[in-house]
């Protein structure tokens, strides 16, 4: 497998986790409880966009770390 791709993989199972782990702290302690179903779509995008969000950040950030440490 090409070790840029085995990096990409790499970072991007991380960034899941980091990503899955904030989507729940979020959801569990920030964000009340929806009272419809209108509210519980826009937590979820919420939640969503703010994982989104980090799991990309982070993990271009540790691509170009791990990248960078292999030259």
């Amino acid at each position: 497998m090409n070790k840029k791709i085995a990096t990409s993989i790499r970072a991007g199972i991380f960034c899941a986790g980091i990503c899955s782990a904030m989507s729940f702290f979020i959801n569990y302690t920030l964000v009340p409880m929806p009272v419809s179903e209108l509210s519980n779509a826009l937590h979820h995008a919420i939640t969503g966009f703010m994982g989104g969000f980090m799991g990309g950040f982070i993990g271009l950030l540790l691509y170009f770390r791990i990248s960078g440490s292999n030259k």
